[in-house]
């Protein structure tokens, strides 16, 4: 769906954030039953200013200038489709949390072009 765009320049990768670290101002603002799950998120989550630079990084970096419609995982490197074969739950999560394989439901056309129509629309305007 990327390619639509690309002979115009414009370049669409995603990077999947598995989790982002909350400042303590965010973490007052969930509500009081999920602070402490927030709290121990905090410890293995990247800060800010890590994704911030994985963003900046796709967006500058020669590496990814002929990339484009893939997806990114945080170490930024392209992450791989999920394997065919149906999958047992804990294979599932592990898509699911893990980082060089994209979940398995990212490949449902139907999810895939609900979801490009919806960017299209709003950013119509734009163009």
């Amino acid at each position: 769906m990327a390619e639509e765009y690309q002979e115009d320049g414009i370049k669409v990768n995603i990077l999947q954030i598995n989790g982002a670290k909350m400042s303590k101002q965010t973490i007052n603002k969930v509500k009081p039953w999920w602070r402490p799950i927030a709290m121990v998120q905090n410890l293995f989550f990247p800060p800010a200013a890590y994704m911030a630079n994985n963003y900046y990084e796709i967006c500058t970096s020669d590496e990814f200038l002929q990339t484009s419609g893939k997806l990114i995982n945080d170490k930024l490197e392209i992450m791989q489709p999920p394997p065919n074969e149906q999958l047992g739950l804990y294979k599932q999560l592990k898509q699911i949390i893990g980082s060089t394989v994209y979940p398995f439901y990212a490949e449902n056309l139907e999810v895939k072009e609900q979801l490009w129509e919806l960017c299209k629309k709003l950013t119509d305007h734009k163009l």
